[in-house]
């Protein structure tokens, strides 16, 4: 009946579990908070300049672009994309260029003037393409690649992704009804932030599915016993499903950065659960009355796990000082979910618990002499403590110290293709069409102010700005407002390149905007705003690492006046984020180990915080050091590794140290303290790290470049928890014993 009861519970569990899942929302595209001086600079572009966000497909031609089979399709196309609630979609022969028709100039496009025989024949349409600015923009040098670029809105919701699948659903819907491609490839920044989201929804519930099979299977192996594998399984669960409900609760987008919680928040009640109930496990056969043994029982399980609550939440809480948003969000929802975690955990075991204690009180009397290599682990780490106590302190030492130089190699990585993505991947693959065959994937804006840009004088400065900015080594274009009249000027005097005085400026801009159709866009827009108090300058580049950026960035800044303007862009965004990586690093580190050393020092008294947090210093200074010496960069990924590696490596130490200081107080002598020490918290350290670290390896499933790496490098992180654990802590009780 019992045990019904509790299949009952679980697959309610389950079952909610599904809908939650189905039901939160995800977003990848927003990294830094509203009020940010990026973000504010960004959003002013897209009011001023680009409006919306940004799709793009790749199309590679069947034959030659002015052939009447593909300028049919073409045109079927982009009117079918246009009819779309969009705001535009352009390509190379649909985008609106300046052209001459004897004696009248026109805004136009080059396939209405082809139709309607404005240019004569394609060699003059390939010609006129060529003068444009959407050569190398919009077409290849060869014209037999072409890009569709469509600029969409999204709708003032806090999730985006839905959106953004149905447009691209749509467009790929209208591209498969023609045939004048070989293949296409979307790009852009639309289908980079669906992609991320896409994957990420993906990732979570592989994740999720098989981090529930693989706890369930790994402790049906260690405890074989039906009673045991509920007791700890149905917290672990219960957690998860209220984690994930608290995203659902709060309208919290799940992000590439907050994914983890659900996975940390099985580990979290994984750990606690087996130090539960192996200390049940130790102490049921003692007790003839029942709440005897459950009144002792949550007095010597309380307050560790209480405190390896708050250690993880300091860990994650941590980052709420970050300027990078999703691990700002991350903060604030993990300390509500961990905390909560910790009263399911502790309620849900112990009331499970009193009502099984029978059976468990059967199950310990009928178990076996079983794992034979867990007891052959502690029996190991016992010897080798009682043997070369010194040795191994001396040696973690060194080798931290090793590792801790090697944080002087580090380097920081924000480019999203770069730390998302796998080099082979379909979107990698994409974006370097993009820089090989087109005028690059990536861009600076630079946003000029407070100056009349009618003023020849301000317009010619800023040509000259323009040219020695095309001059840099990661340049490929710079478009501005001048290209736009050079061409219009072009079609008024043969013999000039630029206006000479401001009259001839004013009255070309003048000409721009009213001979703007209905069907056409303002080519203008783009770069000089309507009030004409501001004007953009588009440096385009390849998609370039973070370093390449910086490189440039600090070339540009040269050529630039002192003020005037400000920058935005892609590469630019990826440049502001970078700046907060370190900062971050070093901040959430220092934030986590200043608490929790506090806390372990109010609680436990000065010798045993000295004793428990430096020894624990060594699993984040290891790993992270190890990243450096390997010439990884630092990422989204290194920041969590290292606050929330050391939150939950301490989580051991306390439950080791507890028992360590209960022993001490009930006057043991040091050799049975040591015996004891291993036998009471040795078998759940060692299968709680066990659980850990397959749980992390989990993420080497991910599709996404960060996931992987935060497991791998988070699975170091355990492995050396558990060497401190079971070998340099004990160490230092028995030096410390001795003196």
């Amino acid at each position: 009946m019992k045990k019904a009861l509790f299949l009952t519970i679980a697959a309610s569990l389950a079952l909610s579990l599904l809908f939650l899942i189905d039901n939160i929302k995800f977003d990848n595209a927003k990294w830094l908070a509203d009020s940010h001086q990026v973000e504010i600079n960004k959003k002013f572009v897209q009011e001023n300049f680009l409006k919306g966000e940004e799709l793009v497909v790749i199309f590679d031609l069947k034959g030659s672009l002015f052939s009447e089979n593909l300028l049919r399709q073409i045109e079927g196309l982009d009117q079918a994309v246009n009819d779309l609630d969009i705001i535009e979609a352009k390509t190379p022969i649909t985008a609106t260029v300046i052209l001459e028709d004897q004696e009248n100039i026109t805004l136009t496009d080059i396939l209405t003037a082809y139709q309607d025989k404005t240019i004569q024949n394609s060699l003059i349409a390939e010609q006129e393409l060529k003068k444009s600015l959407y050569y190398k923009n919009l077409s290849n040098q060869d014209l037999t690649k072409i890009l569709l670029t469509i600029r969409h809105e999204l709708p003032d919701e806090s999730s985006h992704y839905n959106s953004r699948k149905a447009l691209i659903g749509n467009v790929v819907g209208i591209i498969e009804q023609y045939d004048f491609y070989i293949s296409y490839q979307l790009s852009g920044t639309t289908y980079l932030n669906f992609l991320v989201d896409d994957l990420n929804i993906k990732n979570l519930k592989l994740l999720l599915t098989i981090a529930l099979i693989l706890v369930f299977g790994f402790l049906a192996l260690i405890y074989r016993n039906i009673i045991k594998l509920l007791l700890v399984t149905l917290s672990s669960i219960a957690c998860l499903v209220y984690s994930l409900a608290l995203f659902y609760l709060f309208d919290y987008n799940v992000t590439v950065i907050n994914m983890v919680l659900p996975i940390l928040i099985i580990v979290i009640a994984l750990s606690d659960s087996i130090f539960i109930t192996s200390r049940a496990d130790l102490m049921i056969l003692r007790y003839k009355v029942q709440e005897s043994f459950m009144r002792d029982l949550i007095k010597r399980t309380w307050l560790p796990c209480l405190l390896t609550s708050v250690t993880t939440s300091i860990g994650f809480g941590s980052f709420y000082f970050s300027e990078i948003l999703p691990l700002k969000k991350l903060a604030i929802i993990s300390i509500p979910a961990i905390l909560g975690s910790y009263l399911i955990i502790v309620c849900t075991n112990w009331i499970s618990i009193y009502l099984l204690s029978g059976d468990l009180k059967k199950a310990k009397l009928l178990e076996k002499k079983r794992n034979e290599l867990l007891r052959f682990i502690l029996r190991t780490s016992r010897n080798l403590v009682k043997t070369y106590p010194k040795i191994i302190i001396i040696t973690f030492s060194l080798v931290a110290f090793v590792f801790a130089l090697g944080l002087l190699k580090i380097y920081t990585e924000t480019n999203f293709l770069k730390i998302f993505f796998k080099d082979k991947s379909e979107i990698v693959q994409s974006f370097a069409k993009l820089d090989t065959e087109f005028n690059g994937s990536s861009k600076v804006d630079i946003i000029f102010s407070d100056q009349d840009y009618e003023d020849i004088e301000v317009f010619n400065g800023l040509n000259k700005t323009k040219e020695i900015l095309k001059e840099g080594e990661q340049v490929k274009d710079v478009i501005s407002y001048h290209e736009v009249i050079k061409k219009l000027h072009n079609k008024f005097s043969k013999d000039e390149i630029l206006p000479k005085n401001s009259e001839q400026l004013a009255q070309e801009i003048l000409f721009l905007e009213f001979s703007r159709s209905d069907n056409k866009e303002d080519v203008l827009e783009p770069y000089l705003s309507f009030n004409k108090d501001h004007t953009r300058m588009e440096v385009r580049t390849n998609n370039l690492t973070s370093k390449e950026i910086d490189e440039m960035l600090a070339d540009m800044k040269l050529d630039l006046p002192e003020k005037g303007y400000f920058l935005s862009g892609d590469n630019y965004y990826f440049h502001s984020l970078s700046k907060y990586i370190i900062t971050t690093q070093i901040r959430s580190v220092f934030i986590t180990f200043a608490i929790i050393t506090l806390l372990i020092l109010l609680i436990f008294g000065y010798k045993t915080a000295v004793i428990s947090i430096i020894p624990n210093l060594m699993p984040p200074t290891i790993t992270l050091g190890t990243i450096a010496l390997l010439g990884i960069p630092f990422d989204f990924s290194t920041i969590l590794i290292a606050a929330i590696s050391f939150g939950i490596t301490v989580d051991s130490s306390i439950h080791l140290i507890d028992t360590y200081q209960n022993l001490e107080e009930q006057h043991f002598s040091n050799d049975k303290i040591r015996r004891h020490l291993l036998n009471t918290v040795g078998k759940p350290i060692v299968i709680s790290a066990v659980v850990f670290s397959l749980m992390f390896l989990l993420f080497i499933f991910a599709d996404l470049v960060i996931l992987i790496k935060f497991g791998l490098f988070s699975f170091l992180a355990i492995i050396t928890s558990l060497l401190i654990n079971l070998l340099l802590i004990p160490a230092i009780l028995r030096v410390k014993k001795k003196s």
